[in-house]
């Protein structure tokens, strides 16, 4: 038994929440009235992502024109945190589009089930021509 406790007590100790493991420090603007606060406009989602707000909770609107439509322009309006959250999602799928045709070789082509089509990143072509 004694071994059974000496061998759990070092597990029991690794499964116990670390620091990191808490939950985010959440900072406190209850005395800022968010509302107060005048938005920022820029043309695109990267100059919002690199805009100096005043207040962590400002508002950096950008605004696009809706070609064709009754409205004429839509606004997305939401803090840096955000924006730069966006942005960076934005890069992660587009690194893993830029990414995904070269773990394949030209000998690694996958062919069809029909003899004589071979279907390449490039579309399906013929062998020899």
């Amino acid at each position: 038994m004694a071994k059974m406790i000496d061998f759990l007590l070092p597990v029991a100790m690794l499964m116990q929440p670390m620091p990191a493991d808490d939950a985010a420090v959440v900072e406190d603007y209850s005395d800022v009235d968010v509302d107060s606060l005048r938005k920022i406009y820029v043309k695109d989602s990267r100059e919002a992502a690199l805009a100096d707000p005043e207040h962590p909770m400002q508002d950096i609107c950008v605004r696009t024109l809706m070609a064709g439509s009754r409205v004429k322009a839509r606004s997305v309006c939401q803090p840096l945190a955000s924006w730069k959250a966006y942005v960076e999602s934005l890069d992660a799928m587009a690194d893993e589009w830029a990414n995904t045709g070269r773990a394949l070789r030209s000998s690694e082509m996958i062919t069809g089930a029909r003899a004589g089509r071979i279907y390449a990143p490039g579309g399906p072509s013929r062998p020899g021509g």
